[in-house]
C-alpha cells in the first residue's frame, strides 16, 4: 500500500449463520462510494445484461452480476441501474480479484459498484438461493493507503531490491545484479493470464548471494 490520502480499504460482509463474515473487495472508480455500511438483501442477476433482470425487484437491494467478458463491466451496472438497482457487485468468473478502473473522474455512475472474487460470488449466490433474505453488507472505509499492483507498484520495490545487492557488494556488475535477482526469486507457478513474472524477488536471498562473491 502507498499513502495517496484517499485511498479506501472496501468490503463485503455476508450474515451467515455461524456469524458475520467479511470479505475484501474492491471499489470500482466512477461508481458511488458508500460513505456508510450499506446492508441489503440481495437478487442474483445472472451475467448482468437486461433480459437477467427481466421480472425481479431489485429495489433497495444490492444485485450480484458475474463478469462475462463480453458485456463491458460498466454495461452491467448500467443494465441495473436501468432496472432500478443502486448498487451492484460484481463477481470475477476466475480465481482472483483484478483493480478495474471502469472510469477516470469519480461518480460517473450513481450506483455504488464493487468487485469480488469468483468464490465470493458464488458463496453468496449460495446463501441466497437457500434463504433469499440473506443480508449482504457493502462498506469502502477512507484508509488514506492505497492497495495496488502491477509493474507501478513492482518496479520500484524491484529497483529498491537491486540498488541493496548494489550497496552489499560494490563490484556487481548491472547484468550480474540481475541475474541475482532472477536466480534467487522464489518460483511462482504459471499462470492463464501472464500478469507475472516466472519468480517473486527475494530480498534476503539476493543480498546474501551478493555478499558470496568475492
Amino acid at each position: 500500500g502507498r499513502p495517496v490520502r484517499r485511498g479506501r480499504s472496501s468490503t463485503v460482509t455476508l450474515a451467515e449463520a455461524t456469524g458475520p463474515q467479511t470479505l475484501k473487495a474492491y471499489h470500482f472508480k466512477g461508481t458511488a462510494v458508500p460513505y456508510t455500511e450499506q446492508t441489503r438483501a440481495v437478487v442474483d442477476c445472472g451475467l448482468g445484461d437486461p433480459a437477467d433482470f427481466a421480472g425481479k425487484d431489485v429495489k433497495d437491494k444490492h444485485v450480484l452480476v458475474t463478469l462475462n467478458r463480453v458485456t463491458p463491466i460498466e454495461d452491467q451496472i448500467r443494465n441495473a441501474m436501468r432496472a432500478g438497482a443502486t448498487s451492484v457487485i460484481v463477481a470475477n468468473d476466475r480465481p482472483g480479484l483484478i483493480e478495474t478502473r471502469l472510469f477516470e473522474k469519480d461518480n460517473v455512475l450513481f450506483a455504488v459498484g464493487f468487485f469480488v472474487e469468483q468464490a465470493v460470488g458464488e458463496k453468496i449466490r449460495a446463501l441466497v438461493k437457500t434463504s433469499p433474505e440473506t443480508l449482504v453488507s457493502l462498506k469502502s472505509e477512507l484508509t488514506s493507503y492505497k492497495e495496488t499492483f502491477g509493474t507501478s507498484m513492482a518496479t520500484p520495490h524491484v529497483a529498491g531490491v537491486a540498488a541493496l545487492v548494489k550497496a552489499a557488494n560494490k563490484k556487481l556488475k548491472p547484468s550480474e545484479v540481475k541475474a541475482l535477482l532472477m536466480k534467487t526469486a522464489t518460483p511462482m507457478p504459471p499462470n492463464e493470464d501472464n500478469r507475472y513474472g516466472s519468480g517473486l524477488v527475494n530480498a534476503e536471498a539476493a543480498v546474501e548471494a551478493a555478499l558470496e562473491i568475492k
